[in-house]
């Protein structure tokens, strides 16, 4: 057995996530014979790119934990703006997907829309924001609606798809989601730094870098540290442990494929022109937002 090193910046490990993703298959089978819908995010971001070989354009990223606080990328902002948040209130009628019919994109599809189509062997894909050791995900509510998320699982519930849950080491929480979700929500929040959320725990096994090593080089995969600095705020060390084929395939593509990735630069609103509902930063100067 030969064992390696590696540390991943919080973009490299979602690379490294989709590359594994677009390998499985249920997602082949999906993308080449069903429907296969992705929320945009940072983590599902290298998805479409993996599996046409372009990279996504337009609206690629709608809510998001940025250094203010929790807030809506800047382009998705400014749609909501120009529909002055009536028909995008609702999730249902959310446009941004990506949503891929036997192979071919289609953008601008409602949720909803789509949701009525999905049926057993279809797959949805949604990056998380937290995930526990007790067998539960989290995703972060700004909407008092449901969210996105709450649209997909009534329907998954009743049509049969999968749904696959993306989450970086980086999103593991100590304690239970179920219990700390409990303390969140916007009713129970009295003031934040940006948007106040609820937090959905959902029964699932997020895609982390784990199964990602496991799935493309059958390898297995240790965290051994986390964070950094310099920009590898996020970052996780791994150890790599396998057959030395494998191994050395594995670090061939960290040198080749994985190391260097970078998300888009991040479109950030001005707070005080912001009109975002439940935000309490929305219509106010931050001085050191500036």
């Amino acid at each position: 057995m030969m064992r390696a090193q590696v540390v991943l910046t919080s973009a490299e490990s979602k690379k490294v996530i989709a590359k594994s993703v677009v390998k499985m298959e249920a997602v082949k089978k999906a993308f080449r014979e069903g429907l296969l819908v992705i929320h945009p995010s940072s983590s599902t971001y290298f998805i479409p790119e993996e599996l046409t070989g372009k990279k996504p354009e337009g609206i690629w990223l709608v809510g998001m934990i940025a250094p203010r606080g929790a807030c809506v990328e800047g382009l998705t902002l400014k749609v909501m703006e120009e529909d002055k948040f009536k028909e995008l209130s609702d999730p249902a009628n959310f446009p941004f997907s990506w949503v891929f019919r036997k192979g071919r994109l289609e953008m601008g599809t409602k949720l909803m829309d789509v949701l009525r189509e999905m049926k057993e062997g279809d797959v949805y894909i949604k990056g998380i924001n937290a995930v526990d050791t007790h067998g539960y995900v989290g995703v972060l509510l700004a909407s008092l609606a449901g969210g996105t998320i709450g649209k997909v699982l009534a329907a998954q519930k009743e049509r049969k798809f999968e749904t696959l849950y993306l989450g970086g080491l980086e999103k593991l929480l100590p304690g239970s989601i179920q219990e700390v979700a409990k303390e969140t929500g916007r009713a129970n929040t009295a003031d934040a730094l940006g948007v106040p959320c609820g937090l959905l725990p959902i029964k699932g096994k997020a895609v982390s870098e784990v199964e990602a090593f496991k799935t493309l080089f059958e390898v297995e995969a240790f965290p051994i540290s986390a964070g950094g600095v310099g920009g590898a705020e996020g970052a996780v060390m791994l150890v790599l442990k396998g057959e030395e084929d494998r191994v050395r395939a594995a670090m061939k593509s960290m040198h080749e494929e994985i190391k260097g990735t970078k998300l888009p630069k991040v479109i950030m609103a001005k707070c005080g022109t912001c009109h975002l509902p439940g935000c309490c930063f929305a219509g106010k100067k931050i001085a050191w937002d500036e």
